[in-house]
This record gives structure tokens, sequence and C-alpha cells, in this order.
């Protein structure tokens, strides 16, 4: 099976986010914007150690692909098995 067709965990270092909204933006169903601080939250994660994480369905792999690739300060990840 190709990576495509797993699910997979995306990571947000949500300390070192700079709000700019680009994630947001690209993949709403996941991130949104905090209006307290301005960071952004990925929604219904839960909190790790140093990092926010949850898994996301293939289907949505590639919307938040997007949303880590936009990001300036590089704090999201995608992690597929």
């Amino acid at each position: 099976m190709s990576d495509s067709y797993q699910d997979a965990t995306v990571t947000h270092d949500r300390e070192n986010c700079i709000g700019c909204g680009m994630c947001a933006l690209l993949c709403p169903r996941y991130w949104s914007m905090n209006p307290d601080d301005g960071k952004s939250d990925l929604v219904d994660a839960k909190k790790g150690k140093n990092l926010y994480q949850r898994k996301v369905v293939h289907e949505d792999i590639d919307e938040n692909k997007a949303a880590a690739e936009a990001c300036p300060v590089n704090v999201i990840k995608v992690h597929t098995k």
C-alpha cells in the first residue's frame, strides 16, 4: 500500500508558531487561529511532551502537507508510516 492510502500523524510545535495563518487558510478543517494569542491550533490535538499531535485520515494528508509546506517557521510536520 502506498503512503497516500495510509493514515498519518500531524505534529505542531505551537510554542514556536508565529501565527501567520497559512495553515488555517489552506486546511481549515484541521487548523484554526486562536483569538487569545494569535497562534494556530491543531483542532482536536492532544498535547504531548513538547508538541501537539493528532491522527489524520489518508484523504486529508495532502491538505495537511500543504499547510506544513506553507509554514514559514516549519512548526508543522506530517508523519506517514
